[in-house]
């Protein structure tokens, strides 16, 4: 049971256009997530029933406290491209801020590719893209849960973890009639 919360933060966007050809965009999120009171009960296979514990100050499970995005562009003429980054801070999986119980703080890269035609045989416009996601490959998780009880005088947790998809592509054709 959460007796009260509290999520201050703030955001900073920023955009450079570096040339005529070359641009960046990013923005940086701090925000402190916490549960000012926490009650976390725990069931007890050994004496039956659930221990209770009390947590003060802790972070709220799944709230990141730093996300930043970056976006730096290359345009000419119907030749685009992006270089898309993403980070996230480490984030709990309950509201305990036990640290076995979390996410590790990821970055992930993007890199897409297009080109635009404005007139095209037979059709108004044509756009080609391909986007590959996760394009260094990282191994990274997301999001998952936990879970745990008393056994053997113990305590015993569980984390299941979401793991999310290493390098993949996608080809878009997009045409205008």
């Amino acid at each position: 049971m959460c007796r009260t919360a509290t999520a201050p933060g703030v955001e900073l966007q920023l955009g450079a256009r570096i040339t005529d050809y070359l641009q960046w965009n990013g923005n940086l999120t701090f925000s402190r997530n916490k549960v000012n009171e926490y009650e976390y009960f725990l069931d007890d296979f050994d004496q039956g029933g659930q221990e209770r514990f009390l947590f003060e100050d802790v972070d709220i499970a799944m709230s990141p406290s730093t996300i930043a995005n970056s976006i730096l562009t290359y345009r000419s003429g119907g030749f685009r491209t992006e270089w898309v980054s993403k980070f996230v801070s480490r984030q709990y999986l309950d509201n305990t801020q036990t640290e076995s119980r979390s996410i590790d703080p990821y970055w992930v890269n993007d890199l897409v590719i297009r080109y635009s035609w404005d007139s095209a045989p037979f059709v108004r416009s044509l756009t080609a893209s391909l986007t590959v996601n996760n394009i260094l490959n990282e191994k990274y998780v997301a999001n998952g849960y936990t879970f745990g009880w008393i056994s053997g005088g113990e305590q015993r947790h569980f984390n299941y973890y979401y793991p999310q998809a290493e390098r993949h592509a996608m080809l878009n054709v997009k045409i205008g009639f």
